[in-house]
C-alpha cells in the first residue's frame, strides 16, 4: 500500500495548493452567502419580520398547544404578582431586585403570562441588544425597548414602561436574603418621570433569587466587576441549581415567587426639572419602597437601600 502511495507523495505541494485554493473559495463563499444574507435581512420592514416570526410562534403553539398550556399555567402558580391599587396607563414601573435575569420581570411582561388584575408593559432593555441582527427582533417580540433616554421618552406618550432600576449593580449584590437595591446613584429615570409627569410605581419581589441564584465564585464576580466598570455589563452565569429549577418549571410549579406592587406615586409635570426636583422625587421613592417592604416582607428578608 505504501509503494503505491510512494510516487504521489511527491506532488504533496500541488495538492497542498490546491486544498489552500479550495478552502478559500469555501471561505469567500461564506463570507459572500453572509453578506448577501444580513443584506436582505436589513431590506426586510421590521414589520414583515414581526409578522413571520409571529406566524411561526402561533404554528408552534397550534401544534404544540398542550405544551404550552402546561407550562403557562406553571408559570402563572410560580410567578404570583399581587396588585395594590390601580396602575395608571403611562407610569414607570420600577422592579427590584434585578437578581440573575431579571426572570419574574419577563414573565409577566414579555412572556405576558401574568394575572388578569396586572397589564404587562414594555421593558426597558441593554441598548446594544436592540443592534445585534435576528437577536433584536426577538427582543421587540419580547416587548423590549432600549434604554435610550429619548426612546423611554417616547414610549412614556403612549404606555408604561417597566425598568429594572438597580441594573447590573443589583445581580453583582444578589443575595438569598438580603435585597440590596441601588436607588441612590440614579437620576435619569427620575428626571424622566418628571419630563413626562409618569407616575411611578415601586415593585419588590420575593423568592425568586432562591430559586434562580447565579453563581458565585471569586473569578466570576472578579470579571463581572471589571465588565461593569468598563462596559456596564455582566455576565448572568447560572448554578446547576438555577438551571435544574427552569427544567423543573416544564413539569411542575416551584416554591411561589411573590411579586408586590406599591403605592402609585404621582408626580407632577415638569419640563425642566432641575437637580432638586430629582432629588426631592428619588427621596420620595426611597421611603415608598421601605413602606412597600415593610408590609410585604415574609419576615426572613433584609432591605438595604445603596
Amino acid at each position: 500500500m505504501l509503494d503505491f502511495l510512494l510516487p504521489y507523495g511527491y506532488f504533496w505541494p500541488v495538492l497542498l495548493f490546491f486544498s489552500v485554493i479550495v478552502c478559500v473559495f469555501l471561505f469567500c463563499l461564506n463570507v459572500l452567502l453572509s453578506v448577501g444574507i444580513l443584506c436582505v435581512y436589513h431590506i426586510i420592514p421590521s414589520d414583515v419580520i414581526d409578522s413571520m416570526l409571529q406566524s411561526c410562534l402561533t404554528i408552534i403553539r397550534y401544534k404544540f398547544s398542550f405544551y404550552f398550556e402546561k407550562i403557562e399555567t406553571n408559570l402563572r402558580k410560580t410567578f404570583q404578582i399581587h396588585v395594590s391599587e390601580k396602575i395608571p396607563e403611562k407610569s414607570i414601573l420600577l422592579w427590584h431586585p434585578h437578581d440573575l435575569m431579571t426572570i419574574t420581570s419577563a414573565i409577566h411582561n414579555g412572556f405576558q403570562v401574568t394575572d388578569p388584575c396586572y397589564t404587562p408593559t414594555k421593558i426597558v432593555s441593554l441598548w446594544f441588544y436592540n443592534h445585534i441582527p435576528i437577536i433584536k427582533d426577538f427582543m421587540r417580540m419580547g416587548n423590549c425597548i432600549s434604554s435610550n433616554y429619548e426612546t423611554i421618552k417616547e414610549t412614556l406618550h403612549t404606555e408604561s414602561v417597566s425598568i429594572m432600576l438597580g441594573g447590573i449593580q443589583e445581580l453583582l449584590d444578589a443575595n438569598e436574603n438580603t435585597i440590596i437595591l441601588t436607588i441612590k446613584k440614579r437620576r435619569g429615570i427620575f428626571k424622566i418621570a418628571l419630563e413626562t409627569g409618569s407616575a411611578l410605581v415601586p415593585i419588590i419581589t420575593y423568592g425568586e433569587s432562591k430559586l434562580f441564584p447565579p453563581l458565585k465564585h471569586p473569578i466570576i464576580d472578579s470579571a463581572n466587576k471589571m465588565l461593569h466598570s468598563f462596559l456596564k455589563v455582566a455576565l448572568p452565569v447560572p448554578t446547576i441549581e438555577s438551571l435544574n429549577n427552569w427544567v423543573k418549571l416544564f413539569n411542575e410549579p416551584l416554591e411561589a415567587v411573590h411579586t408586590y406592587t406599591g403605592s402609585v406615586i404621582k408626580v407632577a409635570k415638569i419640563e425642566l426639572p432641575t437637580e432638586q426636583d430629582i432629588d426631592n422625587l428619588r427621596d420620595l421613592y426611597i421611603k415608598e419602597v421601605e413602606k412597600l417592604f415593610k408590609t410585604t416582607n415574609p419576615g426572613k428578608y433584609i432591605l438595604k437601600i445603596t
